[in-house]
């Protein structure tokens, strides 16, 4: 595929499984043709390391800072609030967008924080992201229908991407309205994963993203135990193949002027 560079749009490199090698991970993105890496904190401990990461890989490396809905797990709302507060000045450290922040039922039916208190979460997030212009990297799992309904009640356009789309396909009409990206990682080389295919399918060609999601989604067959940057080229090459025809990855017209920096 021709393509002046790829954009991994969802990669946490600043992960102590990268500890032993960080550099070699990086080399081999930069041989893949990897121009950039969003790398997304996920509370305020992790936006520290990102902001290292950032330092360490100044050419390659770019930031978002939120509170991602894992990171909920034993705090109270005082301490989200804390952490929602100190937003602001994170972001004033050269962030591109606001996340890796939204709705995670999951956790929510094993005993974490219900969805409501996400959704409060998010909500302030959100309003940080249209503060400060930025868009948004929105995780969802098993409440993609909760995260319209929130999205669709502010009544704004909320643009941002959707990272690693694991949702029914018959929702990308209206999330794609909303001013949403749609990312893929993965699952697209999985070969039983027909509902992701559906969704990469049915997304129209300008609002399609694609990640590592490192090191969480290794691609299939799984040789490896973590995913890097580097996957991302292979990722597309599939996606192409889903849709029958290529495409060009349009992260720099979602994270604007920051990535051609």
């Amino acid at each position: 595929m021709d393509t002046p560079g790829w954009v991994d749009t969802h990669c946490h490199l600043d992960d102590p499984a990268y500890d032993e090698d960080r550099d070699a991970v990086v080399l081999r993105a930069e041989r893949a043709g990897v121009r950039r890496v969003v790398v997304p904190g996920v509370d305020p401990a992790s936006w520290d390391r990102a902001r290292r990461c950032r330092d360490r890989f100044p050419g390659l490396v770019r930031l978002a800072f939120g509170l991602h809905p894992w990171a909920l797990r034993g705090l109270d709302a005082a301490a989200w609030s804390r952490a929602i507060d100190a937003l602001p000045g994170a972001l004033g450290d050269g962030a591109l967008a606001v996340g890796e922040c939204g709705l995670d039922g999951r956790i929510a039916r094993e005993g974490g924080p219900s969805l409501e208190e996400q959704a409060k979460v998010l909500s302030a997030q959100l309003d940080v992201a249209q503060a400060f212009g930025l868009p948004v990297i929105l995780h969802a799992v098993r409440a993609h229908g909760a995260l319209l309904s929130l999205l669709k009640a502010r009544g704004v356009p909320v643009p941002g991407a959707l990272h690693s789309y694991s949702g029914p396909a018959e929702l990308l009409p209206e999330l794609v309205r909303l001013g949403l990206y749609v990312s893929f990682g993965g699952q697209v080389t999985n070969p039983k994963a027909t509902k992701v295919h559906k969704a990469v399918r049915l997304t129209p060609a300008a609002r399609l993203l694609v990640e590592s999601d490192g090191p969480d989604q290794p691609p299939f067959p799984r040789v490896s135990a973590r995913s890097e940057p580097a996957d991302v080229a292979r990722l597309a090459g599939v996606m192409a193949e889903l849709r029958g025809s290529g495409w060009e990855d349009p992260a720099a017209a979602l994270f604007g002027s920051a990535l051609s920096a």
